[in-house]
């Protein structure tokens, strides 16, 4: 078993400013950690210069890159569903960049309980836009 921190554990003190992700990455350095996952609202960006500075601070810690993740939310309607694409594809780059072996995306949720079917139909013509 390897044990990871995961950056949403500190989503407070990161959007404050009073932590960014290399302060994380250190904490987790600190604290004889094998691992940290981020979450995506957790880097200010995800530019290629960020990415490899952020991968660097993995390898000067000494930590393992154990998972990336993103929320996106395919219970809005299908019209927003290109939206929350975007967002994972952004995510899949940043994740393939860093080498996480493990892309945990939350789905969101249906408005409301009637519209749980509905909604999961809709989230099957997402999957095969998403692989185009």
């Amino acid at each position: 078993m390897k044990i990871s921190n995961y950056s949403l554990n500190y989503s407070e003190l990161l959007s404050s400013g009073k932590m960014d992700v290399f302060g994380f990455l250190s904490l987790c350095g600190q604290l004889d950690l094998e691992g940290a996952s981020l979450h995506i609202r957790n880097l200010p960006e995800t530019g290629t210069e960020l990415l490899k500075k952020i991968r660097r601070d993995y390898l000067d810690n000494g930590l393992s890159v154990s998972m990336f993740s993103l929320s996106t939310n395919f219970g809005l309607p299908e019209s927003q569903h290109e939206a929350e694409l975007a967002k994972g594809r952004e995510a899949i780059r940043g994740a393939t960049f860093l080498g996480a072996p493990l892309l945990r995306v939350f789905a969101g949720s249906p408005p409301n309980e009637g519209q749980r079917d509905a909604a999961l139909r809709g989230g099957d013509s997402a999957r095969r836009r998403a692989r185009c």
